[in-house]
């Protein structure tokens, strides 16, 4: 079972790449962050853990970045 959370982790992580739009590639790529997380934390695997927790981070940047510059352009 966790072999297969790792499976789906590394598809949804490659197909995220797949995607053209910005905003979904990262919703994708978060959500696998998530997957990889879970997995590195049955596994006792502190780099995964950290790793996807530093691209976790730098997406919800983005996130925050783009809304708030949005909301500016809106105003």
């Amino acid at each position: 079972m966790v072999t297969l959370l790792g499976y789906l982790a590394t598809l949804t992580t490659m197909v995220s790449f797949l995607i053209s739009d910005m905003f979904r590639l990262r919703v994708c790529n978060t959500f696998g962050c998530i997957l990889w997380i879970t997995y590195g934390i049955i596994k006792l695997d502190t780099p995964i853990i950290l790793v996807n927790c530093l691209i976790m981070l730098i997406h919800l940047w983005w996130f925050v970045k783009h809304i708030t510059k949005k909301n500016n352009i809106s105003q």
